[in-house]
């Protein structure tokens, strides 16, 4: 997939995180899926048992962003259900931020599989965010695809 300059680029998984020079150069900004980190975590709690509180908790905020990014979706723009769509995903995020941060703090103190799946969701974090402006605003969407060649 190519994108413009200035253009979100959604990167399949075969990518690594990148900060070329020639993404600074082109201008573009990768943008990390949250479904393949989903997995990330599913596939460390099913191959380290002792993880499964660990993986149902990451599973269920990242539920509760989708569920939140389904109800602005479905919300007509302006309204309050829209407002208050907008604040659940915005409050969803944010969770996920807070439980990302307080648990990256002590990385010692982690299983290695679930220090491994975090460090992915830290590098992609900036490329997860830039999603944000895309699932908020359908006219973003439109513009941004119109630019994908």
């Amino acid at each position: 997939m190519r994108c413009l300059r200035g253009a979100g680029c959604c990167c399949p998984r075969t990518s690594t995180p990148s900060t070329s020079p020639w993404d600074a150069a082109t201008g573009v900004d990768n943008l990390w899926c949250g479904a393949h980190i989903r997995r990330y975590f599913i596939r460390a709690g099913d191959a380290h048992p002792e993880l499964a509180a660990w993986t149902a908790g990451w599973v269920g905020r990242i539920a509760a962003l989708y569920a939140a990014h389904t109800a602005l979706g479905t919300a007509e723009p302006g309204g309050t259900t829209h407002t208050m769509a907008a604040a659940q995903f915005s409050a969803a995020l944010n969770t996920i931020d807070t439980e990302r941060t307080a648990q990256t703090r002590h990385p010692d103190l982690l299983h290695p599989a679930a220090a491994k799946v975090l460090a992915t969701l830290n590098r992609e974090w900036d490329g997860l965010l830039r999603h944000r402006e895309f699932w908020q605003s359908p006219e973003t969407v439109e513009t941004s695809l119109s630019v994908i060649l």
